[in-house]
């Protein structure tokens, strides 16, 4: 029997001022603690999560909410290789 794959939603955010090219913010954090679904048909999925990320800079930790959807816009296609 093949092991479930653990799923987990990585974020990595970066600030940076583009006119002092100064870094504001530098930071990641990832979470197994997401909900995602995808469409039978593979016409949307969504995900959302709630990640702590860890600011190298100021040592602090933010919480980020992540709800992204993705809408095909065509139909699937399948390859076969072998």
């Amino acid at each position: 029997m093949a092991a479930t794959p653990a799923l987990r939603t990585l974020l990595v955010v970066i600030q940076r001022d583009v006119c002092t090219d100064s870094l504001l913010f530098s930071g990641e954090g990832e979470t197994a603690n997401q909900t995602l679904e995808v469409a039978g048909d593979l016409s949307l999925a969504t995900l959302t999560a709630t990640v702590p990320v860890a600011d190298a800079i100021s040592r602090q930790t933010f919480t980020f909410e992540v709800n992204l959807v993705w809408k095909a816009t065509g139909n699937p296609q399948f390859l076969h290789s072998k």
